[in-house]
């Protein structure tokens, strides 16, 4: 065993070498993976961020232009019901700012969530007063069927309110004609079902199960005509989820989705 030992000591130290180079590799391999992770978790922070942003900046900027440009024509109702329109908006940004502060922390499971007993309806009638101006800008059309008999849920206000704010705007902006939507509640046992139903553009079948994946976005050739970041539906999905249910899609290209 001693010779056999003494004849192979160039290989043995060889081998140790080698493995120690390995190991030293394998360990930049990991700081490297470990920095770029880092750069991704802080480029989603500033775009979910930018996101969320954008749809509250938007309703302020339509309410706001309506007030200016046609206030003439408008009753003293209206233009209040507009300025109430912004000052919620303003809140709802005030909040955002907060909730970007621990989103990061909730989607790895480290924040808990703090919630309250709420009236589901209640929520859906002041997404969709927010929206009200765009709606009118556009056209467009809303049919609320409120049938849930039992509509108070255990939750967090700001992100369900944020959550059917993106549905809302997603039905909105993904939309080539006069929108027509249709939001209802029904209850399955005791959960409450939302249905948000439009008549846009629809997301073909092969991409339905990708639209939920952040960034991603439906290909449409060099046609880029509606801006964002492909975060809406994952967020959305990520609340639901938070708030132990689940989401689903049923589309055909240029027929609407559901």
């Amino acid at each position: 065993t001693t010779h056999l030992l003494g004849t192979m000591k160039i290989w043995i130290f060889s081998s140790f070498s080698l493995l120690l180079l390995l190991g030293v590799f394998v360990f930049i391999i990991i700081s490297i993976l470990k920095g770029k992770k880092l750069t991704n978790l802080k480029n989603d922070f500033v775009n979910n961020m930018t996101h969320e942003f954008k749809t509250p900046i938007a309703n302020i900027l339509v309410a706001t232009d309506a007030i200016r440009n046609k206030r003439a024509e408008m009753s003293e109702s209206k233009i209040n019901k507009y300025a109430e329109i912004i000052l919620k908006e303003n809140n709802r940004l005030n909040d955002l700012v907060n909730m970007t502060l621990n989103f990061s922390s909730i989607e790895k499971n480290e924040e808990i969530i703090q919630v309250e007993l709420l009236d589901f309806h209640q929520l859906l009638k002041e997404a969709i007063q927010i929206f009200e101006p765009k709606l009118e800008e556009k056209k467009g059309k809303l049919s609320l069927k409120l049938n849930a008999k039992n509509h108070q849920l255990i939750g967090n206000k700001i992100y369900l309110s944020n959550m059917l704010n993106n549905l809302i705007d997603n039905a909105l902006k993904f939309c080539n004609t006069n929108p027509n939507l249709t939001i209802e509640t029904t209850n399955i046992g005791k959960e409450i079902k939302l249905t948000v139903r439009d008549n846009g553009i629809g997301i073909s079948k092969e991409n339905q199960d990708k639209i939920f994946e952040k960034f991603y976005r439906e290909e449409t050739g060099n046609i880029h005509t509606t801006k964002g970041y492909g975060l809406g539906l994952s967020y959305v999905k990520l609340i639901v989820e938070k708030h132990k249910g689940s989401i689903t899609v049923s589309s055909k290209k240029g027929m609407g989705t559901t």
